[in-house]
């Protein structure tokens, strides 16, 4: 996936226009989506994502937003506090868009490495809401001995049930990402979750579907 370079460096709180215009689009064939769509807030907030760690990029085809972290790391075994094996991150992101439009997150993707012994599970977990709407949730989990060594891995969690914006309305989404290192079958083994080793990157991809309404 080729991302278009407009990153959004996170403190407490940054605020941009990414923007491609509909000429940029009209070299995509067969995707229907609007033209000059921007993130116009977003904020950021979590143990996965402190200030400064984290930025955000709207993919060139304009069907994902992608969340990469400089600094990630969740852990679990022996004599490690039971904080440093969760880490999570709140993006509430509101795009601007022309009206007609509605979208929706259909999949989240993460990419990482992690290195987990038999027993201990790294779970991934996603929730995601608009307004006014019940949120919806999906986890997907990577079970060890999986990954002996610390390879890097990429999962994939596809959402059944869409929880679509407000047609007409451009309001913000609210997206909790959680990544677990779950080793209570056997506490006496370890796991970790990390960084890529190829990029030195942690991602998650919020994968949008777009359509439009009346």
């Amino acid at each position: 996936m080729k991302l278009k370079m407009h990153r959004l460096v996170i403190g407490a709180l940054a605020t941009a226009a990414m923007t491609l215009t509909g000429a940029a689009m009209a070299g995509i064939p067969g995707v229907d989506v609007p033209p000059n769509v921007t993130i116009s807030s977003l904020n950021l907030n979590g143990s996965a994502c402190p200030p400064g760690t984290a930025y955000v990029e709207l993919t060139e085809d304009l069907q994902a937003f992608v969340i990469t972290y400089d600094e990630f790391h969740a852990t679990a075994g022996p004599g490690v506090p039971l904080q440093e094996s969760v880490k999570s991150c709140t993006a509430t992101i509101n795009l601007s868009f022309p009206a007609g439009w509605s979208w929706t997150v259909s999949s989240v993707a993460y990419s990482g490495s992690a290195q987990l012994d038999s027993y201990v599970t790294g779970r991934f977990s996603s929730k995601l809401s608009f307004p006014g709407q019940l949120p919806v949730s999906r986890e997907v989990r990577l079970p060890g001995p999986t990954l002996v060594g610390g390879q890097d891995f990429d999962l994939v969690g596809d959402y059944t049930i869409a929880n679509w914006s407000t047609c007409g309305r451009n309001r913000p989404m609210t997206a909790l990402a959680t990544v677990q290192v779950d080793n209570s079958a056997n506490r006496r083994r370890s796991g970790v979750i990390r960084v890529s080793q190829q990029t030195g990157e942690f991602q998650m991809v919020f994968n949008i579907d777009w359509r439009r309404c009346y």
